[in-house]
């Protein structure tokens, strides 16, 4: 039997399923001599850990139900030397030989079942390295096997090895990801009831390793993750609710990797900035998203809403902590988006005193410039939707002057340029949803800083669509507390204005414009008519542009300023009559001061 049992082993893992349902008889014929002749007979004190069915659907053909008691004692008698064989027909360089040791791993593992957690540390180390395969029937057939040890030994002797495998010290995403994979398939048929206690603590905390946070860029790691998370959840039911916070921490990273990184930002080519990165696509499209809500049912909970609410203060607890190391676009700040953009409205109300003082340390201007970027799309991303913006506005003063502001600060550098452009666009986006209460804003203007910061910006030489963003975000500010500038701000506004009607791109002038359209707007009617006059002089010569669209947005605003600045208008308008090429646009812009 020592000798000849290996091949018929073999036959039984034939690829030709007829062939091996020929040597699966001839094995049983030989287990029921085997034990007639030592005089054994009966069941072999084994249980099997699953049902009919669910062994059923880890068996690989031609198996269609358990093995008798005979041939599994016959198997086990020799299973040391059968296991070692089959291991290292797995590891030859052939693939059909490799190929062939992998379905004879995945029969003799049939035969031994429970019996096998003897050998753990061998099987897993070797179907771990197996599972890689460039064979793809041989990396399936891996995989059977890995699932037929997870479906009769228990999770309590399998998972620690499993788990060093993904989390070892110096394993490369790669074998992590092939760890991943066995652990995912050994976790799918789990014994029902088998997760419940230590093991699923084990687990979600192993999962939490800082060695696998470190390589999520990795798409095959994030795949696998998604899958093992996804069967431990399906598996441990309500087993998974003492450890939820650790898988709902693992979600989340999920959730925000999703997003990708922010280190595209500064790729851009002809001055034009990626503000995308770092958005999260929509829920309904997010494997992560779905494993968040399938655990929130498996916790017991209404709603997702809940499993937020109920972790929330945790997490940002524990990030808080961490946040003194973070660096560049990481782990650890791609889970505080995925929570700000993920979390319920009265969540983020709640816990927002803990989140603005991580934002705030992480976000100085000392901070390395990957990380406040990735933190200023968050930012911005949260204010494009009023459900997350509107938790901000009680401490909007802050986020302007201790977050946006921060990343205002001229530095040298296409890093620094594009974290500039972000912190422009947040402020933009931030005032156009009317998220910064007026009193906070003015608090912020007075204090002297965000107003040349935007001028700064307004000259942008490193992304022109900084400049633009710019543009707007003043247009926004003037919008929302213009009619209480002092004197003082607006002779500080409108030269920066007058400049940026120079620009070279004709886009950006058009947007100034409306800048400037924005600034009669919101200027009081009894304004210093010197000022105005200044302001009309070098902006109506504009009205003369080669590009009509230019002349058409210059001559808007001279109609805006008309209504509240009528003689103003009239002396430039009759200034300008003698250098301009056309009467059109003048004739318009004195008709509107006629009408005022």
């Amino acid at each position: 039997a020592r000798s000849l049992l290996p091949f018929l082993l073999a036959g039984v893992a034939d690829p030709v399923e007829a062939n091996g349902v020929k040597a699966l008889a001839l094995v049983e014929a030989v287990g029921a001599a085997n034990d007639a002749a030592l005089g054994m007979n009966g069941n072999d004190g084994s249980t099997n850990a699953t049902g009919p069915s669910e062994a059923s659907a880890t068996l690989p053909p031609p198996f269609t139900g358990r093995p008798s008691a005979a041939a599994r004692r016959l198997v086990r008698s020799l299973l040391p030397s059968l296991t070692r064989g089959a291991l290292a027909d797995v590891r030859e360089w052939t693939s059909g030989q490799r190929n062939a040791g992998a379905r004879l791993l995945g029969t003799i593992l049939v035969f031994a079942e429970s019996a096998s957690s003897k050998h753990l540390g061998d099987l897993i180390k070797e179907i771990v390295a197996a599972v890689g395969d460039d064979d793809k029937d041989t990396a399936e057939r891996v995989v059977i096997a890995a699932r037929v040890l997870g479906a009769h030994v228990s999770p309590s002797h399998w998972l620690p090895i499993a788990l060093d495998h993904v989390t070892a010290e110096k394993g490369s995403p790669a074998s992590r990801a092939s760890a991943l994979v066995v652990l995912a398939a050994m976790l799918r048929v789990a014994p029902a009831g088998s997760l419940a206690g230590e093991p699923m603590a084990q687990l979600a905390a192993g999962l939490q390793s800082e060695h696998l946070r470190s390589v999520m860029d990795h798409p095959a790691v994030r795949t696998q993750l998604l899958a093992a998370l996804t069967n431990a959840v399906v598996g441990g039911g309500t087993a998974c609710e003492p450890a939820s916070g650790h898988l709902f921490r693992s979600f989340l990273q999920l959730r925000a990797a999703e997003g990708g990184t922010a280190a595209a930002a500064v790729s851009a080519e002809d001055g034009v900035a990626d503000q995308s990165r770092g958005v999260l696509p929509p829920a309904e499209s997010s494997g992560a998203a779905r494993g968040i809500d399938d655990l929130a049912a498996a916790c017991g909970f209404a709603s997702a809403g809940e499993l937020y609410s109920r972790h929330a203060g945790d997490i940002l607890g524990q990030l808080a902590v961490e946040q003194d190391t973070w660096m560049g676009d990481c782990a650890g700040q791609r889970t505080l988006g995925a929570l700000v953009l993920g979390a319920p409205l009265e969540v983020l109300k709640r816990e927002m005193r803990g989140l603005s003082l991580i934002l705030k340390c992480a976000m100085h201007r000392d901070r390395e410039p990957m990380l406040r970027l990735s933190l200023l799309r968050t930012l911005d991303a949260a204010f494009e939707s009023r459900e997350h913006g509107v938790a901000f506005q009680g401490v909007a003063c802050e986020v302007v002057e201790r977050m946006i502001s921060e990343s205002l600060i001229w530095k040298a550098g296409k890093t620094a340029a594009a974290v500039r452009y972000a912190a422009i666009v947040c402020l933009g986006t931030m005032l156009r949803n009317d998220l910064c209460p007026k009193r906070d804003l003015l608090t912020a203007i007075q204090r002297g800083e965000i107003l040349p910061q935007i001028g700064a910006a307004l000259e942008e030489d490193f992304y022109a669509d900084t400049r633009s963003a710019a543009c707007h975000a003043l247009a926004m500010l003037l919008t929302r507390c213009g009619d209480r500038l002092t004197d003082e701000h607006r002779r500080y506004v409108y030269p920066e204005l007058l400049k940026r009607m120079d620009d070279s791109r004709d886009e950006i002038r058009i947007q100034c414009a409306g800048v400037v359209a924005a600034f009669f707007e919101a200027m009081p009617f009894d304004y210093d008519e010197t000022n105005v006059g200044y302001l009309l002089k070098g902006f109506m010569v504009h009205m003369d542009d080669p590009n009509r669209a230019v002349q058409e947005a210059v001559c808007s605003a001279v109609e805006i300023a008309a209504v509240k600045k009528p003689d103003a208008v009239r002396e430039s308008v009759r200034a300008a009559r003698d250098a301009h090429r056309g009467p059109t646009y003048l004739d318009r812009a004195d008709a509107a001061a006629q009408r005022a």
